[in-house]
């Protein structure tokens, strides 16, 4: 099974994804970058850290989004069958964001 997500959202604020097991980074040239597993977070980037929320659900959150915290977040979950949660994420500044926003007059 899998789920494709595309976020947009405004440089300094935060989210949280959620998932079971792992979440990865995927970068511009498609290496992978372990954030977690289960409940044990393996960046040393303060940008990221875990929420457990009972029975099973770990929730990745990230914090000071900057453009650069842009791309593929997977989250691979230990399932019958396996799944793949993927999510697009594209970071913008606020003058980008807020005249993407604007409707036309």
């Amino acid at each position: 099974m899998r789920f494709e997500e595309v976020l947009t959202l405004i440089s300094g604020s935060f989210l949280f994804l959620w998932a079971q097991v792992s979440w990865i980074k995927v970068d511009a040239k498609g290496n992978l970058k372990l954030l977690t597993v289960d409940q044990v977070t393996y960046s040393t980037d303060s940008m990221y850290s875990l929420q457990f929320l009972p029975p099973n659900n770990f929730q990745l959150k990230l914090i000071k989004l900057t453009t650069g915290t842009s791309g593929e977040y997977h989250c691979q979950i230990s399932s019958h069958p396996p799944k793949l949660l993927r999510y697009n994420l594209n970071v913008v500044g606020e003058l980008e964001a807020l005249f993407s926003l604007r409707t036309p007059t």
